[in-house]
């Protein structure tokens, strides 16, 4: 019998020929084979929790996830049980978890450790090392917040202001201290990140500085408040001068809050009240010019220069005042404005008042009638005289004086009026007796 023999196809180039199909086939199939085992070990790593796996230190290894939900919940009881212990310097709050709002979600803290994933880093991680797991912490923020906003009214502390006051001429002063105040929104975080661990959770306090830090507090304490009233202070007004001491001036000083310090504020009225108790002539009126017989001299009439008075400017006595009481000197000049006579020397020296131009004995005094009175040109002099024996005797001579007299005879009161162009002198001479009542002017030119 003839036998034939396959032989190997041959290349147009004279090698051996192979098909395509065999390989790829094998390729696949060794592809999906892989893809299986994968796919299989997938399902291995996903069907249970890795061994020695934790949550919120519940082990949970080798259980499915519904049965480690179960196991977490269960043996968190305790723990919520087990009262939160909340402090802050000073004080300490133990209350349950629930009360707070805290509760653990058993789900979603087992959440992802055995579902099914392609993911390698995660296969692999579980077939490799065991996952320590916190647990998944739920707060219910109304319920925190009103326990919070409860221990916040025990617990804040308003800060103690810087405050220096004078009493007495001496300083009495209060140093700034700190408050404090719960910081609600970061304590309730700090309850999630500490619950339920140890169950210690500090309370997260912040701190409320006073509006003078204790620096700026003390050095307004020993460069302006202290030295302030360490001493008397000379006061200087115009042409008056006095010391005052500190407890006279003392109840005019404030130390007033700008900013982050304190300043020295100085009362005008007060302070020149207080002055006035010590220097009546702060202030001073201006005096008119006139013309007066010395006593006990010969009776020749003397002009009386005008002197100016002085009005102080309040406006600039604060500023003055507390300067002079931090310098060494301490010692205030008080700002003045000149305040001008009505009626000018020049003037009454123009009147050229030395001639004596009626005189006469009056049998009784003129009481209320002036030893000397001047009467400017063109006014007038009323006097209240209820001695109407006088009256005659005065008005006689003021009218040969060439003054005009007018009677009021329901007020009892006799005017005066010089319509002359040069004032004149109204005197009563009380050092005789009668008393001698005359008229001193200019006489006429001959």
């Amino acid at each position: 019998m003839l036998m034939r023999t396959a032989s190997p196809a041959t290349a147009p180039d004279g090698g051996l020929r192979t098909t395509g199909w065999p390989v790829f086939v094998r390729l696949v199939l060794s592809t999906l084979v892989l893809a299986l085992l994968y796919l299989a070990l997938c399902w291995y790593a996903g069907r249970s929790i890795p061994p020695g796996t934790e949550v919120a230190g519940v082990s949970v290894g080798g259980l499915t996830q519904e049965q480690a939900a179960a196991r977490v919940a269960d043996q968190l009881t305790q723990v919520r049980r087990t009262p939160v212990r909340v402090s802050w310097p000073g004080g300490l709050k133990r209350v349950e978890p629930a009360v707070l709002g805290l509760s653990v979600d058993a789900p979603a803290s087992v959440a992802g450790l055995a579902e099914f994933t392609l993911d390698p880093r995660r296969v692999w991680d579980r077939l490799t090392q065991a996952t320590h797991r916190p647990g998944v912490v739920v707060l219910d923020t109304a319920t925190a917040d009103a326990v919070l906003a409860a221990w916040a009214r025990e617990i804040d502390r308003a800060p103690v202001q810087a405050a220096i006051v004078f009493s007495g001429g001496t300083v009495q002063a209060t140093a700034p201290q700190e408050g404090r105040t719960l910081d609600v929104p970061a304590t309730r975080e700090a309850l999630v990140a500490s619950w339920p661990g140890d169950g210690d959770v500090p309370a997260v306090l912040r701190v409320v500085a006073p509006a003078v830090p204790p620096v700026r507090y003390q050095e307004a304490l020993d460069t302006v408040a202290t030295p302030a009233v360490a001493g008397p202070l000379t006061v200087r007004s115009g042409g008056a001068s006095a010391v005052l001491p500190p407890e006279v001036f003392a109840p005019a000083l404030r130390m007033q809050t700008q900013g982050d310090t304190l300043v020295l504020q100085v009362d005008t009225a007060q302070f020149l009240a207080a002055a006035r108790q010590v220097m009546p002539n702060v202030e001073a009126a201006p005096v008119d010019a006139s013309v007066r017989i010395p006593a006990g001299q010969a009776p020749t009439p003397a002009v009386q220069p005008a002197v100016p008075g002085w009005r102080v400017q309040t406006a600039g006595v604060a500023e003055v005042v507390r300067v002079a009481l931090v310098a060494s000197e301490r010692t205030a000049l008080l700002p003045v404005s000149s305040l001008a006579p009505a009626v000018p020397t020049e003037q009454v020296a123009a009147w050229e008042i030395r001639d004596r131009l009626a005189e006469s004995p009056v049998p009784v005094d003129p009481v209320g009638l002036p030893d000397q009175v001047v009467v400017a040109p063109g006014q007038g002099y009323t006097w209240s005289a209820p001695a109407h024996e006088s009256i005659e005797a005065v008005s006689s001579v003021a009218t040969a004086a060439g003054l005009s007299v007018t009677r009021d005879l329901g007020a009892d009161t006799v005017t005066i009026t010089n319509p002359g162009a040069r004032g004149v002198l109204l005197q009563v001479d009380r050092s005789v007796v009668p008393a001698r009542f005359a008229v001193w002017g200019r006489a006429a030119a001959d």
